[in-house]
């Protein structure tokens, strides 16, 4: 993965943080996540660690499984 600028990166990590925050409120682990979001565990791992960044497609199935708007999920107000 090509560096990026470190305003993106820190970003993409606030948005993992986030994320792992609500799946952990939801009593999920990363592969029962990963499960229901279609995607792999270890790439659950990656979201969470902000080392990846999302297609808008599977960042809305993670936000229809934290049940939060991805507005809110980007806004940083789930």
């Amino acid at each position: 993965m090509r560096k990026l600028d470190p305003g993106v990166e820190l970003a993409h990590k606030a948005l993992g943080q986030r994320i792992k925050r609500l799946r952990q409120k939801k009593g999920l682990s990363q592969n029962d996540f990963a499960a229901m979001c279609g995607i792999g565990p270890r790439y659950v791992a990656k979201i969470e660690q902000g080392e990846t960044t999302l297609p808008f497609s599977v960042l809305t199935q993670i936000a229809e499984n934290l049940d939060v708007t991805v507005f809110a999920l980007l806004k940083g107000i789930a």
